[in-house]
């Protein structure tokens, strides 16, 4: 073997040597290093008297299920006091949460008091520390279980304009090129991009110029999934999700207090007509066009209830609005109509089937 054989050699052995010494230094390593780990929220639990006491053990087996990484239980002493303190750090919080079990049996930990059947608001309390942080804790939430801050947040983000044109675009292209503008993620499973390629979720309306809140709820509705909003690991962002009972969706559009005149005077504008065997859809695009106001259609709904837009239409010569012309219109096809405003409050008529989907 010629000594530059025997190096390489060497060369090789000190390699390995390397690779598996740099393999076990990395198994040594926490996992939370390697990967973002979930914080950890330790439970300290502090009882007056033996009233308390008995009680704990009923409520250990609760706790067990709040994903609490320890418990611990002891008498009341100077100093103890319902609290949340980080041990760790901002960007890897460690939190040690002190509560206490009142002598009526209840658990008070900070900003809320628990029943031992309250299991679930008890888990949710602690995926909010979680997700939120100490400073959420106590704050009233509201929709999608967010405090008033983050909903405007979501409200904001919502309310960006789509500057696009969308219809006959497939809903895929129209939900990624709204969610590109978005400041929050936009999470898409595979079986809901599967579901927004289908050809039968095209995106038929014009949706340009509505707001992305809007238009998201409106070009996903087809391909039967809904936009939710949620907090996750501090952080907010949206899903595309099957609708369902247990997801309450963003909406599409909102309901107004506005009266329809001052909400939209074109459709009160008196005119003479009269409909003689016009397609519904020929008849509610010329209307459209004359009131200037966005019409939005259920599709889920006419598809549930087997309703053809083609369907022919009559109205007998009259003079009246174009309100009481498109009511009049949608009635004969057991359909109807509601308004509607986008995040920004813009006007846009809303047409479903008068039976509920």
């Amino acid at each position: 073997m010629t000594f530059h054989q025997m190096n390489c050699a060497a060369c090789k052995r000190r390699s390995l040597l390397f690779m598996l010494a740099l393999g076990v230094a990395l198994a040594l390593l926490p996992f939370a290093s390697l990967q973002a780990a979930e914080p950890r929220v330790e439970l300290a639990l502090f009882s007056e008297g033996t009233t308390g006491f008995q009680h704990a053990q009923a409520w250990f087996k609760v706790l067990e299920k709040a994903s609490f990484s320890n418990l611990s239980l002891h008498a009341a002493k100077a100093g103890d006091k319902v609290r949340v303190e980080n041990l760790g750090t901002e960007a890897q919080p460690h939190y040690r949460v002190s509560g206490q079990i009142l002598s009526d049996g209840r658990l008070q930990l900070p900003g809320k008091v628990f029943r031992i059947s309250d299991v679930a608001p008890l888990s949710d309390w602690v995926k909010s520390l979680i997700s939120d942080g100490a400073a959420s804790l106590g704050q009233r939430r509201g929709a999608f279980d967010m405090t008033v801050k983050q909903l405007e947040e979501v409200h904001a983000d919502l309310s960006r304009p789509v500057t696009f044109q969308t219809k006959d675009i497939s809903a895929e292209q129209v939900v990624l090129r709204i969610a590109a503008k978005l400041k929050f993620r936009l999470i898409i499973p595979s079986s809901s991009s599967r579901e927004l390629r289908r050809k039968e979720a095209t995106v038929r309306d014009e949706l340009q110029g509505f707001t992305a809140g809007t238009a998201l709820a409106a070009a996903a509705r087809p391909a039967g999934l809904v936009l939710f909003p949620r907090r996750q690991q501090g952080k907010t962002e949206y899903l595309l999700v099957p609708a369902g009972k247990q997801v309450t969706p963003w909406p599409i559009g909102w309901p107004t207090k506005d009266s329809p005149r001052e909400l939209t005077p074109s459709l009160s504008t008196v005119i003479e007509v009269e409909i003689d065997d016009v397609a519904l859809q020929d008849a509610l695009t010329a209307i459209q066009s004359r009131v200037k106001i966005p019409f939005l259609i259920d599709y889920n709904a006419l598809a549930k209830y087997d309703i053809n837009l083609n369907q022919k239409v009559n109205l007998p010569l009259k003079r009246t609005t174009y309100r009481v012309i498109v009511t009049s219109l949608l009635r004969q096809a057991k359909m109807k109509m509601e308004y509607r405003v986008d995040e920004v409050k813009q006007p846009f008529i809303w047409i479903s089937s008068i039976r509920p989907l």
